[in-house]
């Protein structure tokens, strides 16, 4: 007796290359300010008046707060007249040499003359240098009573006070460069692999996207997370320095829906039609509950959707009209 044939089983099928989607990866980031700094006085002194405000945009090289500089000043120009005095006798003592030297080539004075006025010009002359020494020291301290922005930025907190003591080291101002800014993340080796093959890299803060490109990936694992912190450009638009969020990016390889996978003998995997038969194709990378990357091969494959439960690897199916 003819051993009767299983009963071919109805199906539904569809074009892989019109179910496959790109999964989106998301991980918590950060906008952090490249420029910025904590400035400080680098001299001792009174602050004698405060010239910018939180939130105030300021130019590199404006001054932000003025220390009381009047001992200073007055330094400076002793040494200033200390320097003319010295330039004033270095003149009669340049007189004073020539007139040495014509006297000797007369023989009306002696060598040891001669000698004296040489060396009574040559200390002079020192004198001037430590005495131009003295002054530039004092310039310099006296250019340093003056705090300034050393870029173009915004005033971010303001902890100098008029009367206040600053002493250096200690922060008076923060400065922000709010036009100079990067996305930071810590990603583990796993999504730091799938973003640097991902697409569409996006930061999501505040109802705002922002388009970002990666730029580095730092060569330090945290021993606690082992994460990687990834530093990302902004392409256009930015947030403010501090703004969190979400960076979000799409893998580059064609992946199915996970409803569309179904597991036989322990392995996940997709029905195809072959013809009025079924194939059961392994995707041994698939994971339950998660979207499945499917090999570039199978793009034109049509894929067994209603009616797949009840399959096996070769059962006979029929196409039904059911959508």
């Amino acid at each position: 007796m003819a051993k009767t044939q299983p009963a071919a089983v109805a199906v539904t099928t569809q074009a892989i290359s019109e179910l496959i989607e790109p999964p989106t990866y998301r991980a918590p980031a950060q906008a952090v300010a490249l420029r910025r700094a904590n400035l400080t006085a680098q001299v001792a002194g009174a602050v004698a008046q405060t010239l910018v405000e939180v939130g105030d945009a300021v130019k590199q090289g404006q001054p932000l707060a003025q220390l009381d500089d009047w001992e200073i000043q007055l330094q400076a120009r002793q040494a200033e007249a200390a320097v003319a005095v010295l330039r004033a006798q270095l003149q009669l003592a340049d007189q004073q040499l020539a007139r040495a030297k014509q006297l000797k080539a007369k023989g009306q004075a002696s060598a040891e003359l001669l000698d004296q006025r040489v060396s009574e010009r040559r200390v002079t002359a020192a004198r001037i240098d430590e005495g131009l020494a003295a002054l530039r020291s004092a310039r310099e301290r006296l250019r340093k009573m003056t705090l300034r922005a050393p870029f173009d930025g915004v005033i971010t907190a303001r902890m100098a006070q008029a009367g206040a003591w600053a002493a250096p080291g200690e922060p008076q101002f923060e400065l922000v460069d709010p036009t100079a800014l990067e996305l930071t993340a810590e990603l583990e080796s796993g999504r730091l692999a799938l973003l640097r093959s991902g697409r569409a890299l996006r930061f999501e803060s505040g109802g705002q996207t922002y388009a970002v490109t990666l730029r580095a990936v730092t060569p330090l694992q945290d021993a606690a997370t082992r994460a990687q912190s990834v530093r990302l450009r902004f392409d256009g638009a930015a947030p403010v320095a501090g703004a969190s969020g979400v960076l979000t990016w799409e893998a580059d390889a064609p992946h199915l829906p996970a409803r569309l996978l179904t597991r036989r003998d322990g392995t996940l995997g997709v029905f195809l039609q072959s013809g009025e038969q079924a194939r059961f194709h392994a995707l041994p990378q698939a994971e339950e509950g998660r979207m499945a990357r499917i090999p570039d091969a199978l793009l034109n494959e049509h894929v067994i959707i209603r009616g797949r439960e009840a399959l096996h690897d070769g059962a006979a199916i029929t196409l039904s009209n059911d959508s």
